[in-house]
């Protein structure tokens, strides 16, 4: 079995232990190893076209070919007679037949999906079980363009799921503990809509009502320097009442 880590950091067990990180020598051999964990299996062609997408097919052979032997060696382990975990056949290149690869980036998906598909406790919980998957960015440190990419689509449904969680202790009157998730949303976006309505709501339902509004004056602020527009109208109408309040403050 192989379990990859690929939120936050990178680190691959094999059969339950850890491969010493200084077996990974090479980041294009990570790469290769990830991107056959989420996809299954992939063409050379699809393989050079993900780690040089600028260059020419034919420029690459050598490097490419090194790419898989320094993959292998990392897998290599002697103690099992040296089996080999990628294979090439019917011109791809795959697992070994009965691995079981599963990976943090997998798990995390999957619950996000179960989550979208539920509602109210049953996507709580969902979400909950996603978030305990994501330990932060996809392959820190990596800025080749498919890497990019599903950095940005992993962050994005961890931040939906964070909202989706911070609703759900809401409506079990946790509002402090959701007050903190809203405030790491923000943190990461700070010009994400809902979860600044959310945190007004934490907020107010802690009866801390002047503070709420200063919330909400700091993103009307940043919305006009930012773009030159107002908030939304369900924000509006969220905080008409804190204004009325707080009217003659």
């Amino acid at each position: 079995s192989l379990e990859l880590s690929c939120l936050g950091s990178f680190a691959v067990r094999q059969n339950g232990s850890l491969i010493p990180r200084e077996r990974w020598t090479s980041l294009h051999a990570q790469l290769v190893l990830v991107y056959l964990a989420q996809r299954g299996s992939a063409t050379r062609d699809e393989l050079i076209e993900l780690l040089w997408p600028d260059e020419e097919l034919d420029k690459t052979s050598t490097r490419f070919r090194s790419t898989m032997r320094l993959l292998r060696q990392a897998l290599y382990t002697p103690s099992e007679g040296g089996i080999d975990y990628i294979i090439y056949q019917n011109k791809r290149y795959t697992f070994a037949p009965l691995l079981e690869i599963t990976s943090d980036m997998q798990q995390f998906q999957h619950w996000i999906r179960s989550a979208r598909q539920q509602h109210d406790s049953a996507r709580h919980n969902a979400c909950k079980q996603a978030l305990s998957y994501y330990h932060g960015e996809f392959l820190p440190g990596s800025y080749n363009e498919w890497v990019i990419r599903q950095r940005e689509h992993l962050a994005e449904d961890w931040l939906w799921a964070k909202e989706e969680y911070a609703t759900g202790l809401m409506r079990h009157g946790r509002f402090n503990d959701a007050e903190v998730h809203a405030r790491r949303v923000i943190s990461a976006d700070p010009l994400r809509e809902r979860a600044w309505r959310l945190l007004i709501q934490t907020l107010r339902q802690q009866g801390r009502t002047g503070e709420a509004l200063r919330m909400y004056q700091t993103f009307v602020q940043q919305l006009h320097d930012q773009f030159g527009i107002e908030p939304d109208l369900e924000t509006r109408r969220l905080v008409a009442p804190l204004l009325e309040e707080h009217a003659g403050d």
